[in-house]
């Protein structure tokens, strides 16, 4: 039965990065809400323009509507061994407890919490150089994880973009909403929480989570 793990942090602290070469070097699911709320604006759906208008003002989605993308997803989780890791989710403590009373009602529980922990500063930094692919959505940084080719993706060679939300007033509101609603889930955690200093090194801060994982020099 796949391990459920849960990567907390405000944006553009690395957990994305992290997730992605954890699936790249483990057999890893990627549950990225990020990525499921920008499919469902894709979409175009009533939930999604809901979802879009939130976005765009640099706020964070109700607990109601992330719920509702969340659950089917869990239930339709594959029983087979591995890891499933939620990079940021759950957002708020009604999220978490919505979503430990889910997995129970499954036989399931989360192993471990690894939370991020950057500054405003680092933030920005970090996402200043952030690129996005426009059709598989492959993170990159053009200094930390470049591409092979600028601007274009390693995974499926379409054009890298910089996002809306990525913008510095954009990144400062959504830094500040995750202060006031989401930061409090380190104390809701506190029992099963592993916490990363993300202001080290690349090398440094992946080694610190491959060890939480338990891969010792294995990965």
């Amino acid at each position: 039965m796949k391990k459920i793990y849960v990567f907390l942090g405000p944006p553009g602290s690395g957990k994305g990065t992290q997730a992605q070469s954890l699936r790249q070097s483990m057999d890893c699911v990627v549950v990225s809400t990020g990525d499921l709320l920008r499919e469902e604006i894709k979409r175009e759906t009533v939930l999604g323009k809901k979802i879009q208008t939130v976005v765009e003002s640099g706020g964070l989605v109700p607990d109601e509507l992330l719920i509702a993308i969340i659950e089917p997803l869990v239930s339709g989780l594959s029983q087979e061994p591995g890891a499933v890791i939620f990079d940021g989710f759950p957002r708020t403590v009604g999220q978490a407890k919505q979503f430990d009373q889910l997995l129970s009602t499954l036989g399931r529980s989360i192993e471990q919490v690894l939370y991020f922990d950057a500054s405003l500063e680092l933030v920005l930094e970090r996402i200043s150089g952030r690129r996005i692919c426009s059709y598989c959505s492959h993170t990159y940084h053009v200094v930390h994880v470049p591409p092979k080719q600028t601007n274009v993706c390693d995974e499926c060679g379409h054009s890298l973009i910089v996002r809306d939300d990525d913008q510095a007033n954009v990144v400062r509101k959504r830094y500040q909403a995750y202060c006031d609603q989401t930061a409090i889930l380190r104390s809701y955690y506190e029992d099963r929480c592993a916490v990363i200093d993300t202001s080290q090194s690349l090398k440094v801060i992946t080694r610190a989570v491959l060890d939480t994982f338990g891969c010792g020099n294995r990965c």
